[in-house]
């Protein structure tokens, strides 16, 4: 199974800037910014498991929501989400983990959810991976 954990580390190998800001599960709201990696219910709410059990099934879906909490500017805090999208959008056969993402779709483009108590600006990118185990 695709772990939100190993999705994190796989976002920071591909952006070091995030290497000491982006958590599962929680952000550190003291800081201006910082990203969270959440699960994302998908519409289906059962796993597919083909006829033979787990061994005979070749993918699976994950969904996650990237919650990113950048700094008071919101011109800055959307181009920073634009790049987070880009690194989902269009991609394919990559490795996370132990498993290969066969197709990654971030939806229609970062969403803004408005600003925090401290008015750092927050965007939202969905994600639907689906993966295979190698």
């Amino acid at each position: 199974m695709l772990t939100l954990g190993q999705l994190r580390d796989w976002i920071k190998m591909q952006m070091p800037e995030l290497r000491d800001c982006i958590a599962v599960g929680s952000i550190d709201g003291n800081k201006d910014k910082f990203v969270g990696v959440y699960p994302l219910k998908l519409p289906s709410s059962m796993q597919r498991i083909c006829l033979g059990g787990e061994e005979q099934t070749g993918y699976q879906e994950r969904g996650a929501s990237i919650l990113l909490h950048w700094t008071k500017n919101v011109d800055e805090a959307e181009q920073q989400a634009m790049e987070l999208y880009r690194l989902f959008y269009g991609s394919s056969r990559v490795v996370m983990g132990d498993n290969l993402a066969i197709k990654i779709d971030p939806g229609a483009g970062p969403i803004p959810v408005g600003k925090d108590k401290n008015g750092v600006s927050e965007f939202v990118v969905q994600i639907k991976i689906t993966y295979e185990r190698i």
